[in-house]
């Protein structure tokens, strides 16, 4: 059921994006705000909601560890996976549950162009999270590679 709404949420996010997009563009035509400034606002804003759905994406390895397809699909779409929520990064979330879901939602994260070198907001970097957890060897390799010290 969670899954049914979830989707259904993002079919209608997706609309309303197309709506605003459509109706942005025809609103600017009259006035004299350039299609061009409309274009990326309405495109930059609905942005945000999708930011937080990946953090959403990324909590939900928690409950349920071998589903990726959410995280793959949202970041497929455009998703900025260094956009975070709660003071939380999807990268730490997902380093932090490696242990569980293996080393593929840290990689899918990392090839979308996560930077885990971010600070959080104790002031550590992303990968910080790798320490103390029951991270895999894999994962700890791919942070390794994508954050040089």
């Amino acid at each position: 059921m969670t899954r049914l709404v979830f989707w259904g949420l993002v079919a209608l996010d997706l609309l309303a994006v197309l709506l605003l997009f459509v109706l942005g563009l025809a609103a600017a035509g009259s006035s004299r705000t350039s299609p061009v400034q409309v274009t990326l606002l309405l495109l930059v804003l609905p942005c945000i909601p999708l930011a937080a759905a990946v953090v959403l994406a990324a909590r939900q390895l928690r409950r349920t560890p071998e589903q990726h397809g959410v995280l793959r699909v949202l970041l497929a779409a455009g998703a900025d996976p260094n956009k975070g929520a709660q003071y939380e990064f999807p990268l730490a979330i997902a380093i932090q549950q490696s242990g569980k879901s293996g080393p593929e939602p840290g990689k899918l994260l990392l090839d979308a162009g996560a930077n885990p070198n971010l600070k959080t907001s104790f002031g550590e970097p992303v990968w910080f999270a790798a320490v103390g957890q029951s991270s895999s060897l894999e994962t700890l390799t791919l942070l390794s590679i994508a954050a040089p010290t």
